[in-house]
């Protein structure tokens, strides 16, 4: 069950009766972001829900998230919207500027873990083997990592070499509990995705 904004270390927004952080479940997808994100431009929906509301006239999951009946896939191109005051159609249509996003992110590399002749074989010469260079054929490693930070380009070609997902689990952004909590712990968060070929 969520925490309370006080037990989280969360302040209030000056006079808001709202936390400076609000999770949101959005058709069962997940988002946190800032309050003064949700009530970026006056007049809308969510700027009614977060401005003229308080947080007991809102509906909530069952873990305390606030809930919004809607697409949830859809809801990141609003909320960015929202971030950036700028609706860019043609990047949306193409993918996100992934690069800007990973620079604000300062996301880490993509690590490979496996066999070492799996590895090489899947990704060939993107394969940054200079963390652990001598690992024999038919040892392990988790210390490979991709020369591109495109998770995509990493499915690709495991697709191609036959591979699908098997699983996946991840932590989620805001999941440090402190009275003083920095920028980089609240936003940190990691993903792991497991594949296999059969």
């Amino acid at each position: 069950m969520a925490l309370a904004d006080t037990e989280r270390g969360v302040s209030n927004c000056g006079d808001s009766p709202f936390s400076e952080i609000i999770e949101l479940n959005v058709g069962g997808q997940v988002y946190v972001t800032r309050h003064k994100t949700l009530i970026a431009v006056p007049d809308t929906l969510l700027w009614n829900m977060f401005s003229k509301k308080t947080p007991k006239d809102l509906a909530r999951d069952s873990k305390g998230r606030f809930f919004l009946d809607r697409d949830g896939f859809l809801f990141r191109y609003i909320l960015d919207y929202l971030r950036d005051l700028n609706l860019d159609t043609a990047a949306r249509t193409i993918g996100r500027d992934i690069q800007t996003d990973a620079k604000f992110r300062r996301v880490a590399r993509i690590t490979v873990c496996g066999k070492t002749s799996l590895a090489k074989e899947v990704f060939g010469d993107t394969l940054n083997e200079s963390r652990d260079p001598d690992r024999p054929p038919e040892r392990y490693t988790s210390r490979y990592y991709l020369k591109y930070n495109f998770l995509e380009q990493a499915f690709d070609k495991l697709t191609e070499a036959g591979f699908h997902m098997v699983a996946c689990s991840s932590t989620g952004t805001c999941a440090y509990t402190s009275n003083d909590p920095n920028e980089d712990k609240i936003w940190t968060s990691y993903t792991e995705y497991v594949f296999c070929r059969e």
